[in-house]
């Protein structure tokens, strides 16, 4: 595994310094550090980068290369990214004063994303250790299960809570005194099993993959997912939330799109941001 961590050497980029060097040690992962500036600093950021590095190395027990070159962060990041095959690209969060709906997308990391179509990782929190706990959101399509794979395989130490809200199709039926009642309630808990049974088919997926039995637990709950989402996060006290990008279907668009749009814009905790594309199979 390549794990590639870009920085601009200030707090925020600190901080995905250290969880990129931790998920390394956790991974057993190739490590590699990018700095992009300008030709009249580039010595003085070679200084203070091989500072950052060693301080890292002496915890971790990881060691990373180091690359600092001047250019556009934007191309420089995307490019070594693709040439190096990075598996992971580690970022630090937008600043909170520049956190707003659909900021994201205009951030290195959300630009990096949509040329890469590689997994993103947001290091929001201060590095306290392993990721412990993440939550994972998933709506039954196959984009779930690139998601949970992608959880157990950059957080291999974590308790994975996988979450999946709903709202229930037929409620305003129920609202409707001249509909039958037996025939809604009846409705309701076929649903209510048709959930369950998706839900308790990813979590033996999850285990097929290698997820110990003893390390997942499923959530099913009915109301908002991004709201359910953060709740959980909260509840568990998870240092780490997976979702996916929109997909190509309108199950995975509808249901996970928002989702990390919202938690990207303003993350909890830490946030992997899967890309959710079915490669198409290459004809010989």
């Amino acid at each position: 595994m390549r794990i590639l961590t870009a920085t601009d050497l200030s707090a925020h980029s600190s901080r995905a310094l250290a969880r990129a060097f931790q998920m390394a040690a956790d991974t057993h992962a190739e490590l590699k550090i990018l700095h992009v500036g300008d030709d009249d600093g580039l010595e003085v950021a070679r200084t203070q980068l091989a500072v950052e590095l060693e301080r890292n190395r002496a915890w971790s027990g990881v060691d990373a290369s180091m690359v600092a070159v001047a250019g556009d962060p934007k191309a420089e990041v995307a490019g070594l990214a693709r040439s190096w095959g990075a598996d992971l690209v580690v970022m630090g969060s937008h600043h909170p004063d520049r956190r707003k709906p659909g900021a994201f997308t205009h951030t290195l990391a959300g630009e990096t994303l949509q040329q890469l179509g590689c997994p993103v990782l947001l290091a929001e929190a201060p590095v306290e250790g392993s990721h412990g706990t993440a939550v994972v959101g998933v709506d039954f399509s196959v984009f779930s299960r690139t998601a949970i794979r992608a959880a157990a395989r950059f957080a291999p130490r974590a308790m994975l809570h996988l979450i999946h809200a709903y709202q229930v199709p037929f409620a305003s039926w129920m609202l409707d005194k001249s509909y039958s009642q037996d025939f809604a309630y009846a409705e309701r808990l076929e649903f209510d099993e048709f959930i369950a049974e998706e839900m308790a088919t990813q979590r033996e997926r999850a285990i097929a993959g290698g997820v110990p039995v003893g390390s997942i637990q499923t959530h099913l709950r009915e109301g908002n997912a991004t709201e359910i989402l953060r709740a959980i996060v909260k509840e568990t006290g998870a240092t780490l939330a997976v979702v996916g990008t929109h997909g190509r279907t309108g199950i995975a668009r509808l249901l996970l799109g928002s989702v990390a749009s919202d938690l990207v814009d303003n993350p909890p905790c830490d946030v992997l941001v899967v890309p959710m594309v079915i490669q198409a199979n290459k004809k010989a």
